[in-house]
């Protein structure tokens, strides 16, 4: 093997394990982003319990503003000597039932909130997925086109070294008019 046959095969060798390198560090790359990805979803699972708890601890304190609010009307109402009926009642019921109606909205609210972190975890989650997936095929990339490399460089040094490209191989197979396409295409023949 001449000087130049062996600086060919050395530089594709070289080329095609950087290569394979390349692909190999863009799939650990891959893997530590989705990791961060995956930490991301967590903490995103963490913020939806906490608004489960907000939700909870509001409810609690609308309940108590619902009964104290009830509770005063009546004292009132009593203080003044006037029965619960008629428009002290009306009144009553309809400050009741507008509290309430705040206390339901606040809990949808805090509804679609979970629901907007909830859905932002599962995404992060797919994007995580996607990220090692990728991965792997950059490191299937990377690994291809090495091996190409590495081959190219072989057949390379192959004709350097005097290898004779038009010399007939004799494969003991016979070649019919429909597959000899090949040989007449490159003048193989």
């Amino acid at each position: 093997m001449g000087m130049m046959t062996s600086a060919i095969l050395a530089m594709g060798v070289a080329q095609g394990a950087s290569q394979m390198m390349s692909g190999h560090y863009a799939e650990v790359e891959a893997r530590a982003n989705a990791g961060i990805m995956d930490m991301n979803a967590k903490r995103l699972d963490v913020q939806a319990a906490i608004i489960d708890q907000q939700k909870g601890m509001q409810a609690a304190r609308d309940d108590r503003l619902i009964r104290f609010t009830m509770g005063k009307s009546v004292a009132t109402t009593a203080a003044k000597g006037l029965e619960l009926s008629g428009s002290p009642l009306a009144v009553m019921i309809d400050t009741q039932t507008q509290l309430e109606m705040d206390k339901a909205i606040g809990q949808y609210n805090y509804d679609l909130e979970k629901r907007r972190v909830m859905t932002n975890a599962d995404l992060t989650r797919v994007g995580a997925r996607a990220m090692r997936q990728k991965g792997k095929s950059m490191y299937e990339s990377g690994i291809a086109k090495g091996m190409g490399t590495m081959s190219k460089a072989a057949m390379q040094a192959t004709i350097s070294s005097g290898f004779d490209s038009k010399a007939k191989v004799e494969t003991g197979v016979k070649t019919s008019p429909e597959t000899n396409w090949f040989e007449k295409k490159y003048g193989w023949n």
